[in-house]
């Protein structure tokens, strides 16, 4: 051990742990444009068809409102300020407040993104959607619930130290 008391991981370990905080800040940024979509159509209700009759419903209460929210949050304009930091041993992808993150990172994320969606869209609809009576919720959630249970990327401690602490 360093002086420093860092844990050093090997190469692969830090792959691994990039990778579970890619998850984690995806699922963060999924969790707080879903609770946004929400927010912002409160009070607003679709027709949706049941059974051959239309039927209104409110908006937030639909999946609709989750496959919005699924269109646009890959978009690299949600990964642009993210940058890695490997403070005390714990990877994590960090928001900055402007653009200062690199290419590659949003790459990386929006990669991510794109990996979710497209390898566990039933689990992530599914996930996202549950959460609708709790949004307050939703960004402790979001880690583990994407990261651990949908995607298998991290351990449940992993998913923890990755996620940026709420605002």
């Amino acid at each position: 051990g360093g002086s420093m008391g860092r844990k050093k991981h090997s190469k692969g370990e830090h792959k691994r742990l990039a990778k579970c905080a890619a998850c984690v800040a995806v699922a963060q940024e999924m969790g707080e444009t879903m609770v946004k979509e929400w927010k912002d159509h409160e009070g607003q209700t679709i027709l949706i068809e049941k059974r051959k009759k239309k039927q209104k419903v409110p908006y937030v209460d639909s999946e609709l409102a989750v496959h919005e929210v699924l269109e646009k949050v890959c978009e690299e304009h949600h990964y642009n300020n993210y940058n890695l930091t490997g403070v005390g041993g714990v990877v994590r992808f960090v928001k900055g407040d402007r653009d200062v993150g690199s290419k590659e990172h949003k790459k990386k994320l929006q990669g991510m993104c794109q990996h979710l969606i497209a390898d566990h869209e039933k689990e992530v609809v599914d996930f996202l959607y549950s959460q609708r009576t709790a949004p307050e919720h939703m960004m402790e959630k979001a880690p583990s619930g994407m990261c651990v249970e949908v995607a298998g990327l991290c351990t449940e401690a992993e998913a923890l130290s990755a996620a940026s602490p709420p605002p």
